[in-house]
């Protein structure tokens, strides 16, 4: 029986399905590139046992991973489950959320950056100077607008079909917590979610355009934060939160479709770039 005389229904399980195996493939293929060499963590930073409990596709996550990474703070990924987020029920809170040996819990980003400023004052490898900078008025009003203008017409445009959207879930396919079977429910099961929901986020943010939006709106952020010579950065020489709040959209599109149209993009490409090589290689320890 060919493709057209099947059934509406069991046509569509096919094209999902097909979709599913097509993201799944190109995950693997992901996992088999040569795993990049770890940064050295900090050696003036203590090791706090800090374990970061994230979402593998979440902006927010990937910003708050970026940030760790940077400074080189030693710590250990704890992968929740974006389907019962049963692994962080005990903090009341959805990721990020930090933890230290100590038990001092950070919910959310504003607080775990906090932390890891203070702790490294202490440590002393931040000055305070360099540590207000980071975390400056300015600053945090560029990752207020990240939230308020970018995440959500972010999550639309990676909405635009079942294959990209089942991509954005397909980091959970080599999430050591999770069963097999779990791994591809979380696929299945999330992204076949993503995508039907999007005419309603479409409707709900008034966005009919998501890619025009979300460039148009990342263009403005280079336009107006990279503004002059010695400004590579939002923060000037060097990145700060705002920064870093930007580069949280970029990474959380890694593996997907939409990651190679940003880094591609003549304006946005040479600041992905330059945050790619500051941020460097990840500082984490393990993961679980």
């Amino acid at each position: 029986m060919s493709l057209l005389t099947v059934p509406a229904p069991k046509a569509t399980l096919v094209v999902g399905l097909g979709a599913v195996a097509a993201a799944g493939l190109s995950a693997l293929w992901q996992l088999s590139r040569p795993t990049p060499g770890r940064k050295k963590p900090n050696s003036a930073a203590k090791d706090r046992g800090l374990e970061l409990f994230v979402l593998g596709n979440c902006p927010v996550s990937m910003r708050t991973r970026s940030v760790l990474d940077y400074f080189g703070v030693p710590w250990t990924r704890v992968d929740v489950n974006p389907r019962t987020f049963e692994e962080t029920e005990w903090s009341g809170a959805h990721p990020p959320v930090l933890r230290a040996a100590d038990q001092t819990v950070c919910r959310g980003p504003r607080e775990i950056v906090a932390y890891v400023l203070t702790v490294l004052s202490d440590d002393g490898v931040l000055d305070s100077a360099t540590a207000a900078h980071f975390f400056s008025d300015a600053a945090q009003r560029r990752t207020q607008w990240v939230m308020d203008e970018l995440v959500r017409v972010s999550g639309l445009y990676q909405a635009r079909s079942l294959s990209e959207s089942l991509r954005c879930y397909a980091y959970a396919l080599w999430a050591p917590a999770f069963s097999l079977c779990e791994r591809m429910r979380i696929v299945v099961v999330m992204g076949w979610r993503m995508a039907r929901n999007r005419d309603a986020l479409a409707c709900k943010l008034g966005v009919s355009d998501p890619r025009r939006v979300l460039f148009g709106r990342l263009h403005a952020f280079i336009d107006e934060a990279i503004d002059g010579p010695g400004h590579a950065f939002a923060g000037g020489r060097t990145p700060d939160m705002g920064d870093f709040a930007v580069y949280g959209i970029v990474r959380a599109t890694e593996n997907m479709h939409t990651h190679s149209e940003l880094c591609r993009d003549a304006q946005l490409g040479p600041w992905v770039e330059r945050m790619e090589k500051i941020a460097g290689t990840s500082s984490m320890l393990s993961a679980r």
